[in-house]
Order: structure tokens, then sequence, then C-alpha cells
């Protein structure tokens, strides 16, 4: 037995979970978005169009503003793929750094407005390593802590000498 669900929404119409919304303000798949929130994008139903300002998504509901870090000099792009990755943050500010300005260099770097420049014995996208019983080495794909004898691990924080406790 197959059961139709019909409900009405007070911007649309729902059958088994597709929405139709008709107020032209209204949008997704529940009708959920409201369109006119950023910008008085107009509804065709079951997304909104022309988002407009740094707001991309089928109800532009997401912000590409670099996080508040940054400037956005892509939006169109953002738009075309409905995603804030596919634009293009610039001169990211208050010592934050990344594709999205997503994420601070911290205590221990110093952003360039797109990368970080860490600090002696620092290294990782963002500073968040730091090389403790070894030397920062760049191998070409990156700089990596290369651990001095007896130690291991990202940062060299392991110790690999196994210590016995000998009772005479």
């Amino acid at each position: 037995m197959y059961v139709l669900s019909v409900f009405v929404s007070k911007t649309g119409e729902c059958r088994d979970g597709i929405c139709m919304c008709s107020d032209g303000i209204h949008a997704g798949t529940r009708c959920e978005g409201n369109c006119t929130d950023h910008g008085g994008a107009i509804a065709n139903g079951t997304s909104c169009a022309n988002c407009t300002g740094l707001w991309v998504g089928t109800v532009c509901k997401y912000a590409c503003d670099c996080n508040g870090h940054g400037t956005q000099i892509d939006i169109a792009a953002a738009r075309s793929a409905g995603s804030c990755s596919a634009g293009t943050c610039v001169d990211c500010t208050d010592n934050f750094a990344g594709a999205l300005c997503e994420r601070s260099c911290g205590e221990n770097g110093t952003s360039d407005g797109r990368t970080c420049t860490c600090d002696d014995s620092y290294f990782g996208e963002f500073c968040e390593y730091e090389c403790i019983n070894g030397r920062l080495w760049d191998h070409g794909q990156g700089i990596v802590c290369s651990c001095y004898d007896d130690y291991s691990g990202t940062e060299c924080d392991r110790s690999t000498v196994v210590h016995y406790d000998v009772t005479v």
C-alpha cells in the first residue's frame, strides 16, 4: 500500500517531501528559504534566483565573505558553483590566511594576506606544529620536522627510546 502525503505550507504545497513554493518569496525543499533575506532575490519555486551581495546557494544562505577577514573578488564563480570555495579571497586581515581567510596564523606566525610565515621551529599551513626534537626541512613538498635520533612524530615529540625499570 502506498501512502501519498500531502500538506500545504503557508508558502507552497508539498507532496511526498517535494515542495513547490508558490508565493514568489520562499524556496527550498520545504519552502524554508526566504529569498528576500539577501537582497530581494526572487524565488522560482525550488531555489532563489539572483542572490545578491556575497550570498550564494540554492536559497542564498551561504555568505562568501572570506570569514570576515578578507575581500571576495570572484563571487560570480562562487555563485556559479554554489560554493564559497569556488570564489577567491584576497588580502586576509587580522593575521588570517588560507584560500578563504579561514584560519589564523596564531601566535607562531605572520600572515602576508594569503599564507603564513612561521616563526623559528614552527611549521604547518597555519604554523600549528612545533618541531620540538628535530630540525625543519623543506623536502620540496612542504616543510616537515626531521627528527633527531630517538624521536618520532609530526613534531618529533615522542621518544623512541625504551626505558626498562630494573629492580636488582
